[in-house]
């Protein structure tokens, strides 16, 4: 189970959640106040951000954000949170995907699925539910399910140098492989292996003439990463990732803020004719302050020296050499901030 979320809401940390359910929760301008301004209905199976949280009689509501729009605040109780994830291109693993079609979610119709089986598709999210790790996939930026680690083929980004094409290779303008394009092999010039789909046993390649897909046993390469395993994303590390973005993102959105009030300010005193604080006043005023600082520090120095002094003299070493006597009104001269002021500035 995720044992993340809670910590994420009690710190109040921006997070993301799915509308998993068909629920008609009122989405309002406020949670002090009643004014619906908006229904959770209408965003069903789709992923919104949560901005901040707030508890009114014992209830949590959230302030919810879908891409850059505010949409006000809601009762999200049970909805699950959602942590946002480095973008993978991935592919369906049909045989498992059949295996374990009633443990997936889909956000389309399963009619539409047909088209998504030999297409490459994006891992964007990553929720724990039941105990499994489910990834949001998506197709040409919308939605299409949720589906377990283990139904999908990963892709990985190399830059691999290809030293040898064989003479029957093949090539396709897209990653399905139904688009067969004629290519000249001795043509190529320099090729380079892009990403790969290890498991599928497919290749994005570069080359002097364009860009192609192609079968990856086609391709001798003198490199040893096609032969390193492509891992599976961990649950524990994408947490800490979305955190670290969630941070950056309000911590750019404070400093625009700051920015913005900044601005807003000197607009403001030029408008009331208040002028701004030159750099040459603002260097006098920290000298000012420096030399009352040097100042009160002889002041306070002076003073132990006088008591010191003063202690000495009626000692019984003052008085046997003669410094002190009853009628000696001796007083060290004191030195005022007037006097000092004077000697700093003839300095």
């Amino acid at each position: 189970m995720d044992s993340y979320g809670r910590f994420i809401k009690n710190f109040n940390l921006a997070h993301f959640i799915w509308v998993e359910k068909r629920v008609n929760t009122s989405i309002l301008q406020s949670p002090n106040e009643g004014t619906k301004v908006d229904s959770l209905l209408k965003y069903h199976g789709d992923i919104l951000k949560v901005i901040d949280m707030k508890t009114v009689d014992k209830k949590e509501y959230a302030l919810l954000q879908n891409q850059k729009k505010v949409l006000g605040w809601a009762d999200i109780r049970n909805m699950p949170t959602v942590y946002s994830k480095p973008l993978e291109y991935v592919k369906l693993n049909i045989p498992a995907f059949i295996e374990e079609q009633s443990h997936q979610f889909f956000v389309v119709e399963k009619e539409k699925m047909k088209f998504l089986k030999s297409q490459m598709l994006e891992s964007r999210f990553i929720m724990m539910k039941s105990n499994r790790l489910y990834e949001a996939i998506y197709k040409n930026g919308k939605l299409q399910g949720w589906f377990t680690t283990k139904v999908l083929y990963r892709s990985k980004e190399v830059s691999i140098h290809v030293t040898d094409i064989r003479s029957n290779a093949t090539f396709y303008s897209t990653n399905d492989m139904t688009r067969e394009i004629d290519v000249d092999v001795q043509k190529l010039g320099e090729v380079k292996i892009l990403r790969v789909f290890k498991e599928v046993d497919l290749a994005r390649i570069k080359t002097d003439s364009g860009k192609y897909w192609t079968r990856l046993h086609y391709l001798n390469t003198d490199s040893v990463v096609l032969n390193e395993d492509i891992k599976e994303p961990q649950f524990s590390e994408i947490v800490v990732y979305d955190l670290i973005r969630n941070m950056k993102r309000e911590r750019r959105e404070v400093k625009r803020l700051m920015r913005y009030i900044q601005v807003k300010d000197e607009l403001t005193n030029r408008e009331n004719n208040i002028p701004a604080l030159s750099d040459e006043v603002m260097v006098h005023r920290m000298k000012k302050e420096n030399l009352e600082a040097e100042i009160e520090k002889e002041i306070k120095k002076q003073n132990v020296i006088r008591k010191q002094y003063e202690n000495l003299k009626k000692s019984l070493l003052g008085r046997i050499h003669g410094l002190f006597k009853p009628e000696d009104d001796f007083r060290l001269k004191r030195i005022t901030l007037k006097h000092l002021a004077v000697k700093k500035r003839g300095e």
